[in-house]
């Protein structure tokens, strides 16, 4: 069976290919992040010098994939989530800087961590966002697949129009008149 690409818009392609390197650099500091915020791993007695480090290196990346991100020519589908996504992703590397300074001085408390943790979710809500733009550029289908209809955009042939025009203004007429002729004869009756 043979495929072919649905979509074959060349900035479309490069954007998501371009999003999905960069989720891949990014995504092991996510995942460092939700380890240290989510399992409350800077209560446990981590050495604060390690956890700054790890926020440091975790605000690295925010900032590599920032400007990385910058570097990407989004298609116009996806302008939007682009800019959530740098946005984002300015926000973490700036919230990760604080809570690395705030680890060194041992000030790391939970409502610190709470929000370094809705700073990193929003940073992969927005790749997500940003992907989801471009899905159709990965789309597959089959060569023998059934193709619908509706995909191109069939008319209604341009005859038909003015009869089904006609036909429904005709039935709106008989229907008032049969309604006119039936208050006629309920008021003469009472």
């Amino acid at each position: 069976m043979k495929q072919q690409h649905v979509a074959n818009e060349q900035l479309a392609i490069r954007y998501a290919d371009g999003i999905d390197h960069l989720w891949a650099s990014w995504e092991p500091a996510v995942r460092s992040c939700q380890r240290v915020f989510g399992g409350r791993a800077w209560r446990t007695g981590i050495d604060p010098q390690d956890l700054a480090g790890e926020l440091r290196r975790a605000q690295y990346r925010a900032h590599t994939s920032g400007e990385f991100a910058t570097g990407l020519v989004p298609p116009p589908s996806a302008r939007d989530a682009h800019v959530q996504l740098l946005g984002s992703l300015g926000a973490c590397r700036d919230v990760l800087g604080v809570l690395a300074i705030r680890a060194e001085l041992c000030e790391l408390d939970e409502d610190a961590a709470e929000i370094g943790m809705q700073a990193v979710d929003a940073t992969r809500d927005s790749f997500m966002g940003a992907r989801s733009t471009t899905a159709l550029v990965q789309a597959w289908v089959a060569d023998d697949a059934v193709d619908p209809a509706w995909l191109h955009g069939v008319e209604q042939p341009q005859k038909a129009w003015p009869i089904s025009l006609w036909l429904l203004l005709g039935t709106c007429t008989l229907l008032l008149l049969v309604l006119l002729a039936e208050v006629i004869a309920g008021s003469g009756l009472g």
